[in-house]
């Protein structure tokens, strides 16, 4: 089983290094080994139901939401 963490938080200025296309482009990325995701962001950048609802629609389920850091939220998800 493998596990892949993203971190979210470091936010540039391109719009392609958005928090929102890096989610995105960290699911579609993740090899077929990748069970385990676990995802560090503010929600004040992606609100956590819409994480949550983008990680379920590509095939992972919520295991875990916990708050990481004041302002912080984490999800761990695995392969459905």
């Amino acid at each position: 089983m493998s596990a892949s963490k993203i971190d979210l938080r470091v936010n540039n200025r391109s719009c392609s290094d958005h928090p929102v296309a890096r989610l995105v482009k960290a699911v579609r990325h993740a090899s077929k080994d990748s069970v385990e995701l676990e995802i560090v962001f503010n929600p004040s950048d992606i609100p956590t139901e819409v994480a949550i609802l983008y990680l379920t629609r590509h095939g992972f389920r919520v295991v875990e939401v916990k708050e990481v850091n004041e302002g912080l939220k984490s999800i761990v998800a695995r392969r459905a």
